[in-house]
């Protein structure tokens, strides 16, 4: 945890792609409810390629909820930030998007939490940090007159260097554990043999055609694919653990 004074961070660094924030989420009411927000396909797949074209904000703003008690404005937003950025660079990005957001909205608290522009859903715990902007930086001091300090989570999902994912459209293979079968689940539950639709052979071609990727504290994350295989009445699709699947050779 980083603990920075409101003195520390009245002169914002330098960042190269600036160090303002986007006034309007991009969604509006939409995405603050349902989390789901457009992001670069480079981003998003297995093999990367492309170029993230960054913001002139430093960031992307999804949503804010008010959660004010009589009293004390206090306000839950939600961002996202590119990659690429070192500890100190993500830090002070997260620290300023806490305050200039409370500054915007009067708050007297801010709980912000920040994603990977790569995550699908934003409405769990964050995968790059989170910022407590408030008096002595501690959310619940939001009806005190103290400094206003912030207060820094950073996970270690965000650091870690090429991570990929693959996109919905990508064709694959499976792969079977020594070579075995691999079995396509009806849920996001892979270790219930009583979810089985299907068993395909290893080194089955497919198609990836839905995927879940939740994230928790930033630390860990849970990945699930929708395969298809076949085609016409022979057409089965079921869910698979990372591990399953791979490119296709």
């Amino acid at each position: 945890m980083t603990i920075i004074k409101a003195t520390a961070i009245a002169a914002s660094l330098l960042l190269a792609v600036g160090c303002g924030g986007s006034k309007e989420p991009v969604q509006g009411d939409q995405a603050a409810r349902t989390g789901q927000v457009p992001v670069p396909e480079a981003d998003r797949s297995a093999g990367g390629g492309g170029q993230t074209i960054v913001p002139a904000s430093g960031w992307t703003e999804v949503g804010v909820r008010d959660v004010s008690y009589p009293g004390a404005r206090r306000i839950n937003v939600t961002i996202l930030v590119p990659p690429g950025l070192s500890r100190e660079e993500l830090t002070q990005r997260l620290t300023d998007a806490a305050r200039e957001i409370g500054e915007r909205e009067k708050a007297k608290a801010v709980l912000l939490d920040a994603f990977r522009w790569s995550d699908e859903v934003t409405d769990g715990t964050y995968s790059v940090g989170r910022v407590y902007w408030a008096p002595n930086g501690r959310w619940e001091d939001a009806g005190k007159d103290e400094p206003m300090q912030a207060k820094v989570e950073l996970g270690t999902l965000y650091f870690l260097e090429g991570r990929r994912y693959y996109a919905v459209g990508d064709s694959v293979r499976l792969a079977g554990a020594g070579g075995a079968a691999v079995p396509l689940f009806e849920t996001l539950d892979t270790s219930k043999p009583d979810q089985v639709v299907a068993s395909v052979p290893d080194g089955t071609p497919a198609a990836v055609v839905g995927r879940s990727i939740k994230v928790f504290g930033g630390r860990t994350e849970h990945i699930r694919y929708r395969v298809a295989v076949g085609a016409g009445d022979g057409r089965e699709t079921g869910w698979v653990a990372p591990e399953s699947i791979g490119p296709l050779k």
